[in-house]
């Protein structure tokens, strides 16, 4: 594509989307499910669904220097904590689509959670991504 930088960023057996560009263009952010070690049975279907966890990450636009910003799905993190406190006690955790502030300091991003009957459910959260680097 004319104009466009392309880069590989992959982890094995992750998940990742919701990649966005910072206001200034020097970051992205974007869900990630690396470093959880969630195995996919399969990827027909909807099967994959019953496994996704994933967190909020960010690299400059380069494709460097990736950093895991939360830690919802990692047990005796404070985040984890403050989770399973304060929305509620799950399982697991998939932080899924983001957006940057005007002055890139903060994102909005959509918290989903599995509840048991009613499952997958969600909050949204504002980060402040400056305390988080």
């Amino acid at each position: 594509m004319k104009g466009a930088r392309w880069f590989a960023w992959l982890f094995c057996a992750s998940w990742d989307e919701h990649a966005h560009y910072s206001p200034d263009g020097k970051k992205i952010l974007w869900m990630s499910g690396a470093e959880l070690k969630v195995q996919f049975p399969s990827v027909y279907g909807l099967e994959w669904a019953k496994y996704l966890r994933a967190e909020l990450w960010t690299m400059n636009s380069d494709g460097t220097k990736p950093i895991r910003l939360t830690y919802f799905n990692q047990p005796n993190h404070p985040d984890y904590r403050w989770f399973q406190k304060n929305v509620f006690a799950t399982k697991r955790v998939i932080v899924s689509d983001n957006a940057f502030s005007p002055d890139g300091k903060k994102a909005a991003v959509c918290i989903a959670y599995e509840q048991p009957i009613i499952g997958i459910n969600s909050v949204l959260a504002v980060i402040d991504l400056e305390k988080r680097q």
